[in-house]
């Protein structure tokens, strides 16, 4: 595994996520990984010609592993569903010592031990997770929970293969993660990205792990009996920060009637900004001395109840369920914002703003969606606000600001 896993770092050198050799000269790694390092929007392809760097970490004896670069070759946008999220990059030099990675087109994984390498904040080194694999969800990912008290899945860790320890071989890569609890993250199985590029890596030498209860080369163990009697347990669904869920149509322009006035619209810094209390378990024992991974308001509802209507022929009531969630690519921070939809409203405002840094400028921004969710990109070292108002033919709500809508990054 060491051998194929690549370190992908951003326009100034710095690690932003993980992707892995399945060719001498072709990776896998999340498209969202790819838009960190180029410093480009979530949702926009790269442009053409455009090249990140890569390195394999763990063979570099020296603490300084060489860099070479490598081109976009196929990128899949990130949907707020939890599909796409893929890219497919194409080194244009050879790395020495480098050799691709196995990969296992797994039927059942259920309490598979597996590991994951990261680079997570204040550990240039990287972290191993260690995780217990369950099964595929709705959305077609399967879910990883941490195993005992190790390093949980964070930021530095999206694109990492995940290593299923009883077959042998890479099952899926890393793309998601819940930012508070439960620790549980979430990875696209080696049959998806197979098929993202059909063409190139449909070809890929893969290993088909036989379906529990099937035909084994050994005498079952007794682990493996117990796990097959087990394999009937309802699998805990749980709701994602996306290393993943993406906004919808966020380019909808806004009504004109329901352009903010100077008094509805919230002041650019917005409300004191509470840095979160949770702290990021994977960077250091005690949670005191490290940075905040967790946002004010992670906490997402898996089917949430539609507001009810207002009277016909005036504005929509108050957005409610407000909640944000976040994925940690590396200095860079996607937040998405999610809330309940309403009957009564066509779509949904949103105003965010950041106070900016030495590096980036400030933002004060309204844009417009048909959806409930909405993503945009806050820096290390800026306080960034976010309020949500509904919008019909008839006017809009006031803007939501009950609880709290500002972070520090």
């Amino acid at each position: 595994m060491a051998a194929a896993v690549l370190q992908i770092r951003d326009t100034d050198g710095e690690p932003i996520g993980i992707g892995f050799l399945v060719k001498d000269d072709l990776a896998l790694t999340c498209a969202h990984v790819v838009t960190a390092a180029l410093g480009t929007n979530h949702d926009a392809e790269p442009p053409d010609g455009a090249r990140i760097s890569v390195d394999l970490p763990l063979l570099s004896a020296s603490g300084v592993p060489a860099t070479v670069p490598a081109s976009i070759e196929h990128w899949i946008r990130p949907e707020p569903s939890g599909t796409g999220d893929m890219a497919v990059l194409r080194l244009t030099a050879p790395l020495s010592g480098a050799r691709p990675i196995r990969l296992i087109e797994a039927r059942e994984v259920w309490e598979h031990p597996a590991r994951a390498y990261g680079l997570p904040a204040l550990r240039p080194g990287g972290v191993w997770h260690s995780g217990v694999l369950r099964d595929r969800l709705a959305n077609g990912l399967v879910q990883v929970v941490l195993a005992d008290k190790g390093h949980r899945v964070s930021r530095g860790f999206s694109g990492s293969p995940v290593w299923d320890d009883e077959l042998g071989g890479a099952v899926g890569m890393i793309v998601e993660a819940e930012s508070g609890e439960p620790p549980v993250s979430y990875l696209i199985p080696t049959q998806r990205l197979t098929m993202a590029w059909p063409s190139h890596l449909g070809k890929l030498p893969t290993r088909s792990a036989p379906r529990r209860g099937g035909p084994r080369p050994h005498t079952l163990s007794s682990r493996a009996m117990a796990v097959i009697l087990a394999s009937t347990a309802v699998v805990g669904a749980g709701v994602s920060a996306l290393i993943g869920s993406m906004n919808d149509n966020a380019s909808a322009a806004p009504p004109t009637s329901a352009a903010p006035s100077a008094s509805a619209v919230p002041p650019t810094t917005g409300p004191s900004a509470p840095t979160s209390s949770a702290s990021q378990s994977s960077i250091a024992p005690t949670p005191k001395t490290t940075p905040s991974q967790e946002l004010n308001s992670p906490t997402h509802q898996a089917s949430p109840t539609p507001q009810s209507a207002s009277p016909t022929g005036t504005p929509p009531r108050s957005v409610t369920g407000t909640n944000s969630a976040s994925i940690y690519p590396g200095y860079t921070q996607t937040v998405t914002v999610r809330w309940n939809p309403q009957s009564d409203a066509t779509s949904f405002q949103i105003h965010y703003t950041t106070t900016g840094s030495a590096q980036h400028k400030s933002v004060d921004k309204i844009t417009s969606t048909k959806g409930t969710s909405y993503e945009f990109i806050a820096y290390q070292g800026e306080t960034s606000c976010f309020y949500i108002r509904a919008v019909n033919r008839y006017g809009a709500s006031a803007w939501d600001t009950d609880g709290n809508h500002c972070f520090n990054v």
